[in-house]
């Protein structure tokens, strides 16, 4: 069945829409169902992927964040599905990622309901993973 509404996989920060810059998820959408979602909650800066995962098969989602590593400063957020690079943008509102707040696994911080699906090795990281990065870990080592 697929999602009727987003699904978090992983959601840090506030349970609330204030300031904008609360927090930060990595989500399934539940329109257009089984999309990847990545960034600063409540609507304010995410990029979504362009393919579904909703298809009763098991994917490796990655959602990379690397902050102003670029030239200018630039933010950049990527969806990776399979070890192949879906998306990417730069967010319009910087996500927050200290080490401060709350950090829930498999539902969003406010009440709702658990990731509808299954979850297995979820990683947090303290830096950006590059592709080489990724690939290994879609390839098992």
């Amino acid at each position: 069945m697929l999602p009727r509404t987003d699904n978090a996989i992983l959601d840090y920060g506030t349970g609330a829409a204030t300031p904008p810059a609360a927090n930060f998820h990595l989500y399934m959408t539940g329109s257009p169902a089984g999309h990847i979602g990545l960034g600063n909650g409540y609507g304010f800066g995410v990029i979504q992927s362009t393919r579904s995962v909703a298809d009763g098969n098991w994917h490796l989602v990655v959602g990379v964040y690397d902050g102003d590593l670029h030239v200018g400063g630039d933010s950049m957020t990527r969806i990776y599905i399979d070890g192949v690079l879906d998306t990417s943008g730069t967010p319009s509102t910087t996500p927050a990622t200290g080490s401060g707040s709350n950090w829930q696994i498999g539902q969003f911080l406010t009440p709702g309901t658990p990731f509808n699906g299954a979850l297995d090795d979820v990683r947090v990281y303290s830096r950006a993973l590059n592709l080489a990065d990724i690939q290994a870990l879609y390839a098992g080592q």
